[in-house]
C-alpha cells in the first residue's frame, strides 16, 4: 500500500512539472499556442487533481499512524502546489481571455474556403474540443475509480464487522455450552438433596410412628419400655413385674 502511495506521489509531481514550462511561457505565446496550452494544461491539472483523490484515499486506509501522518503531510504539500498552480492558471487565462467570434465562423465555414490560418484555428478547435470530450471521459473514469475505492473500503469494513460478530458469536456458544453444563449440575445436586431430604422425613415418619404404636400396643399392665422395645433385648431397669 505505501508504495503505490508513493507512485501516485511521483505522478502528480510528474504533472507539475509539466505545468510549470507552459505557465513560464504563456505571456509570449500567441493565441493558438494558447489554446493548446490551456489544453495540455487542463488535462495536466485534472490529472494530477485525480491522482491527489488516490492519495487520500490510501492514506485512510493506512493502520500504522506514524506512516499515515507523514504521507498526510506530503498530501498537504502536493494539495498546496496544486492550488498554486490552479491560481496562476486562472489568472494568466484570465487576463488573456477574450471571445473569440472567430470560432463560431470557421465552425460553419467550409474548408476549401478557408486560408491556412484559418485552417490552422480550426484544426485548434477541434482540437480543443475533442480535448474536452478527453477531460470528461477521464472525470468519469476517475468518478469510477473513486467509487470503486470507496465500495472496497465499505467492504473492507463490513468484512471486519462480520469478522466480529462471528467471533461474538462464538463466545456466546460457548458461554451456552458452559451455562447448560452448570444447569445440569445444579440440577442433579438438587435431585440428589431432594431425595436426602425425603429419606430423613420418611425415616422421621418411621420412627414417629414405631413410637406411637409401641405407646399404644401390647397389655396395658405391662409398662413399656420404649429403649428395650426398640433398640434390644436388655431389659430396662424400671421394668416392674405384676402377680
Amino acid at each position: 500500500m505505501e508504495s503505490s502511495i508513493k507512485d501516485y506521489i511521483d505522478a502528480a509531481n510528474t504533472q507539475f512539472k509539466k505545468i510549470v514550462p507552459w505557465l513560464n511561457v504563456w505571456s509570449s505565446a500567441s493565441l493558438a499556442e494558447k489554446k493548446s496550452m490551456q489544453i495540455k494544461i487542463d488535462t495536466s491539472l485534472k490529472s494530477a487533481n485525480s491522482y491527489l483523490g488516490n492519495i487520500k484515499m490510501e492514506v485512510e486506509s493506512l493502520t500504522d499512524e506514524a506512516l499515515e501522518k507523514k504521507y498526510r503531510d506530503e498530501l498537504q504539500k502536493l494539495k498546496q502546489e496544486y492550488k498554486r498552480l490552479n491560481d496562476d492558471f486562472e489568472n494568466k487565462k484570465n487576463d488573456t481571455q477574450v471571445v473569440d467570434f472567430r470560432d463560431i465562423e470557421l465552425s460553419e465555414k467550409p474548408i476549401d474556403k478557408m486560408n491556412v490560418q484559418e485552417a490552422m484555428d480550426r484544426g485548434d478547435q477541434r482540437v480543443k474540443e475533442s480535448g474536452q470530450i478527453i477531460n470528461n471521459i477521464h472525470k468519469n473514469v476517475r468518478d469510477c475509480n473513486n467509487v470503486a475505492m470507496e465500495i472496497k473500503q465499505e467492504l473492507h469494513k463490513q468484512n471486519d464487522q462480520l469478522g466480529g460478530i462471528q467471533g461474538e458469536l462464538s463466545e456466546i456458544d460457548e458461554s451456552l455450552k458452559r451455562s447448560n453444563k452448570t444447569m445440569r449440575q445444579i440440577l442433579r445436586g438438587l435431585a440428589t438433596d431432594k431425595f436426602i431430604l425425603c429419606m430423613i422425613v420418611v425415616i422421621v415418619l418411621i420412627i414417629i410412628a414405631i413410637i406411637i404404636v409401641g405407646a399404644t400396643g401390647g397389655d396395658p399392665n405391662n409398662n413399656f419400655n420404649v429403649p428395650h422395645d426398640l433398640f434390644g433385648p436388655k431389659k430396662a431397669t424400671n421394668n416392674v413385674t405384676t402377680s
